[in-house]
């Protein structure tokens, strides 16, 4: 597999080449500051999606109920972030 794939890079460098005179970063393989950003976007609607549907299975289907911990202070929740 990473084989083909790697032949198909090349292919795409040398018709890029000879047709465009263009180099590989015409592809995008280049991150630029924009996609970065969609990226970091991405990742943060995705976690909201998942706690999202997370507790309304909670809520609809495993009947357990919530509650905030009054005694939990925010170094418990850096260091439950962190894994210790």
């Amino acid at each position: 597999m990473t084989i083909v794939i790697l032949i198909l890079l090349l292919l795409s460098w040398v018709f890029l080449h000879l047709f465009t005179k263009n180099n590989l970063s015409i592809l995008g393989f280049t991150p630029v500051r924009k996609r970065l950003i969609q990226l970091i976007i991405g990742f943060f609607i995705y976690g909201l999606i998942c706690a999202s549907l997370q507790f309304i299975d909670s809520l609809l289907f495993s009947h357990i109920e919530w509650k905030l911990n009054p005694e939990i202070t925010i170094n418990d929740i850096f260091a439950l972030l962190w894994g210790y």
